[in-house]
């Protein structure tokens, strides 16, 4: 019995662990994109997270074998930050994620720098 459930929860952690890492969207009622979340599926290696409110600027779109990814620059107060997103294909759809990311868009970013801290990669993104 003890190690029936200690299998058991073996098995919930490592599924709940794993839906915890894959990238996912939400949509208000009217169907358009609100969020994208869990987007920055390892951590290591990069700083503490920070919150980022601005408007989307320069957006620019890249296609991979396994994954697409946008480098796009967000306007705060005059200044600009990088933040660049990998999403791996079939994970969240293209239409999704430019209902989002897209020119004179506003956002809230959660981002944190990783290795290059002129480009930051963005954990989450929530239109204003």
């Amino acid at each position: 019995m003890r190690t029936l459930c200690l299998i058991l929860c073996i098995w919930l952690v490592s599924a709940s662990a794993a839906g915890q890492s894959k990238a996912y969207v939400k949509f208000n009622a009217k169907g358009s994109t609100i969020g994208l979340y869990n987007l920055l599926a390892e951590t290591d290696g990069c700083e503490a997270g920070r919150v980022i409110s601005g408007t989307i600027t320069k957006v620019t779109f890249y296609v991979g074998e396994s994954s697409y990814s946008y480098r796009f620059t967000i306007g705060v107060n005059g200044k600009s930050r990088e933040i660049s997103v990998r999403i791996g294909n079939g994970e969240i759809l293209r239409p999704d994620v430019e209902d989002i990311i897209a020119p004179r868009r506003r956002v809230r970013i959660r981002a944190r720098p990783c290795g290059n801290s002129e480009v930051w990669e963005a954990e989450e993104i929530r239109r204003l």
